[in-house]
């Protein structure tokens, strides 16, 4: 055997039905984003579901100064619950 040659595995040589690698890592990277894709989605379905309920609301009010009212109502609501879910982290 020269220098340049190496043995040969045992075994079929070369592979009758060889293993394709790529799809592999393909197959596992589709599975990963699509539960990154789900996550992202369900997400933003939360988010659209409450602007929704907040756009309602306020559609349904019955002048421009009740609206702007009804606006700084949730304005204060949402940022009170910002502030408990903050002071909860800081434990």
């Amino acid at each position: 055997m020269t220098e340049n040659q190496q043995p040969r595995p045992t075994g079929d040589w070369p592979v009758a039905n060889p293993v394709d690698l790529d799809a592999i890592e393909q197959a596992a990277a589709e599975r990963e984003h699509g539960e990154q894709y789900a996550r992202l989605q369900a997400a933003v379905a939360w988010n659209e579901l409450v602007l929704d309920n907040i756009r309602i609301d306020l559609a349904k009010q019955p002048t421009p100064t009740c609206a702007r009212n009804r606006a700084r109502w949730w304005i204060r609501g949402v940022l009170a619950q910002l502030d408990a879910v903050l002071k909860e982290g800081d434990r």
